[in-house]
């Protein structure tokens, strides 16, 4: 099964090798927690639910820049590393997880 994503394809192998599917409107990203919507591009993260014994998986809907932001980290640790994770602990500068996902 080949990588699926949503929204209009974007230059990335992703899109060049995957499947595009519907866009999950109203679905939450499993990064953020904020719903999709019609316009957002984004991928899916393989999750493992339920208790032990009895997990399965499902494919979650993940915003394309919630994903790069998981890889890079958020804008503040980007921007000043030292104060903003050294000195404050928070690597989205005072942004949501989304908000500095987008900046």
């Amino acid at each position: 099964m080949s990588t699926q994503f949503f929204g209009e394809p974007w230059p990335s192998g992703i899109c060049d090798e995957g499947t595009q599917v519907d866009t999950p409107v109203g679905e939450h990203c499993e990064l953020c927690g904020e719903p999709v919507q019609a316009f957002e591009q984004g991928t899916f993260l393989t999750v493992m639910e339920g208790d032990s014994g009895t997990l399965t998986a499902r494919l979650a809907p993940v915003h394309r820049e919630c994903s790069l932001r998981n890889v890079l980290g958020g804008i503040g640790h980007l921007q000043n590393h030292a104060v903003w994770c050294g000195l404050k602990h928070d690597p989205d500068a005072g942004y949501s997880y989304r908000e500095s996902a987008l900046k």
